[in-house]
């Protein structure tokens, strides 16, 4: 099942975060994008297991 994920990088601080996201829940960030990715597969099978059915 695909999802769109958008990332970004807040120079201030330094982190790459999820801006935005077609799978609920997906909020993370990372010091790296490497890192970021990493957490991204990661959860991402926990947050798909959670989705709403068909009702």
């Amino acid at each position: 099942m695909p999802f769109t994920v958008t990332v970004c990088h807040d120079e201030a601080t330094g982190v790459w975060y999820v801006l935005d996201s077609d799978l609920p829940g997906l909020h993370v960030e990372a010091a790296t994008l490497d890192a970021l990715v990493a957490i991204i597969q990661d959860v991402t099978p926990d947050l798909v297991v959670n989705l709403p059915g068909p009702t």
